[in-house]
């Protein structure tokens, strides 16, 4: 029985990394699910019976993976962190240096999966899930006053959203001259989402 569980689990990991070799070479617009068996060293068959419906479940086991990744990096990095503005910038660090390793598959993502389609609303409780995660390692220091875990969320969620934009801006078209400038920057745009009226003016939450 393990062997089978090893066995499938080293089928699995096979088809996410050569998919993701396959984004970072032609780009998420050119991939092709008919192109991985090659790549991977397995039949289309096992493809589609480890992902049935290709694409789709292939996006959703890389976004999980990526999430799992980053939580348990920050996870490592923030344990040692003695107040919120230490843990952030930590976080951010950590943001910054995956969000441009994986950039093409961040584009892949964004492009499979547009707000409002039924993957995204499929994904969407995976997002959840991580931003409870993050809200989870800044608990400990007890700088979220009165505000419920939906709000804490839902305002995690602006500042992600944000910082991506600005990653994968800088990592197109450089606006700020240094790593250092752009995560003062990150750091003001996390104290702003969490400033009350913020959240307020843009989703009602407060």
């Amino acid at each position: 029985m393990k062997k089978f569980s090893r066995d499938k689990e080293s089928k699995i990991k096979a088809i996410i990394d050569a998919t993701i070799e396959l984004i970072n070479e032609k780009g998420p617009a050119s991939f092709s699910v008919n192109e991985i068996p090659d790549r991977a060293g397995l039949s289309i068959g096992t493809v589609y019976r480890y992902f049935p419906r290709g694409k789709d479940d292939i996006i959703a086991e890389i976004l999980r993976k990526n999430i799992a990744e980053f939580i348990k990096l920050i996870e490592n990095s923030t344990k040692d962190a003695t107040s919120i503005e230490e843990a952030w910038t930590k976080i951010i660090k950590a943001y910054m240096g995956l969000k441009r390793e994986y950039l093409s598959i961040d584009a892949f993502l964004v492009e499979a999966a547009p707000r409002g389609s039924k993957l995204f609303n499929e994904l969407a409780p995976v997002v959840m899930d991580f931003y409870g995660a993050i809200n989870r390692i800044l608990r400990r220091f007890d700088s979220f006053g009165k505000l419920t875990e939906e709000q804490i969320k839902i305002r995690l969620g602006l500042s992600f959203s944000m910082m991506r934009t600005a990653v994968q801006g800088q990592s197109v078209s450089p606006v700020f001259d240094s790593d250092e400038e752009l995560l003062g920057y990150l750091l003001r745009v996390v104290q702003a989402a969490f400033e009350p009226s913020t959240c307020a003016r843009a989703h009602g939450c407060s």
